[in-house]
C-alpha cells in the first residue's frame, strides 16, 4: 500500500458527462498520481475520488480529514444542497415541461494530482 505524501485538489465543479474531458491527469508540474471522483455534489465527488485512490492501492486514512481542514467548503450543507440541486432539478417544479431533462446528465467532479512513497511494515 501506498502512502501519500502530497497532493493538490481541484474543484471541477459541475459539468455535463458529455462535456467533461475524457480523462484528468497528474500533468500539474511534479505530481506522479492522480484520480477523478463523480458525485452528485461537492462532498459525493469528494467520497469517489478517495474510493477511486483507495481501490488502487492508495492508504487514504487520515486523507479526507485533511482535505476537508483545508477545503471547508466541501462540506458546506448548503453548497452541497444547490449544487445537487442545480444538477438532478427541483423536485418541486410543478411545470410539466421537458426543460429538466438536461440537468439529470450533470455531475460534480473533484480531481486529485498526488505523490505516493511505499509504506513499509515495521
Amino acid at each position: 500500500m501506498a502512502t501519500v505524501t502530497r497532493y493538490e485538489l481541484w474543484d471541477l465543479g459541475s459539468d455535463p458527462t458529455q462535456y467533461f474531458p475524457d480523462g484528468f491527469d497528474a500533468s500539474f508540474p511534479g505530481f506522479t498520481e492522480s484520480a477523478l471522483g463523480v458525485g452528485d455534489d461537492p462532498r459525493d465527488a469528494l467520497d469517489d475520488v478517495l474510493d477511486q485512490m483507495a481501490s488502487s492501492g492508495v492508504d487514504v486514512s487520515g486523507l479526507e480529514r485533511m482535505i476537508l481542514a483545508r477545503y471547508p467548503d466541501l462540506t458546506n450543507a448548503e453548497l452541497c444542497a444547490r449544487a445537487s440541486v442545480w444538477a438532478h432539478g427541483d423536485d418541486d417544479d410543478d411545470d410539466d415541461d421537458d426543460d429538466d431533462d438536461y440537468k439529470c446528465d450533470m455531475y460534480y467532479y473533484i480531481g486529485i494530482c498526488f505523490d505516493t512513497s511505499p509504506t513499509t511494515n515495521l
